[in-house]
């Protein structure tokens, strides 16, 4: 098996998510699109990163693989991408990248593009094990599609914040770069 497809501690959440999305789980705590959104205008404006979840690194690692209509897994650092049967129609090249910084950023592409489009969702996993946890365990986590340039938020996701395995997930039909916000 290619080591980049090589199963983590994440892809165990994975089903969960899919789960908690769908009907409801448990610890698992879900973020609705509904619910109330944090006011990060104000916050983003003055810091662009201020709202963003803490987590910093100086390494950024990447991990790339073809996945086919079979479907796969690729991992890199933090972050997990299942990619279920059929949800693409022809062997495509897909890249994550955790990016080095103050915030919990990653950068999901295909072909080098973050342009594509999905026969069925993907599944995503922001694992935080390494970060300082205590802002993790107060308030809500919640992940954003963000402006890859400014880290502006475009779009909240509806997330599942599993605290007990210390990861956050979501579904999605694009990519794009993904920060986790509190």
């Amino acid at each position: 098996m290619d080591s980049l497809n090589r199963p983590s501690g994440l892809t165990v959440a994975i089903p969960a998510l899919l789960i908690a999305l769908g009907v409801g789980c448990g610890d698992v705590e879900p973020t609705s699109s509904l619910a109330p959104q944090p006011s990060l205008s104000a916050r983003a404006a003055a810091q662009p990163d201020a709202w963003l979840a803490s987590c910093g690194s100086d390494v950024s690692a990447t991990a790339s693989t073809m996945i086919g209509p079979e479907g796969g897994v690729l991992s890199a650092g933090p972050a997990v991408v299942f990619i279920p049967p059929e949800a693409v129609r022809t062997p495509t090249r897909f890249t994550i990248q955790p990016l080095a910084g103050r915030a919990l950023r990653v950068r999901i592409t295909a072909r080098g593009r973050e342009r594509f489009g999905f026969a069925r969702p993907i599944a995503v996993m922001i694992g935080y094990a390494h970060c300082s946890r205590q802002e993790f365990l107060r308030g809500n986590v919640s992940v954003w599609h963000i402006d890859d340039a400014t880290d502006a938020p475009l779009e909240r996701m509806p997330t599942v914040h599993d605290r007990q395995n210390a990861t956050v997930g979501f579904l999605t039909t694009h990519l794009s770069t993904y920060a986790v916000a509190h």
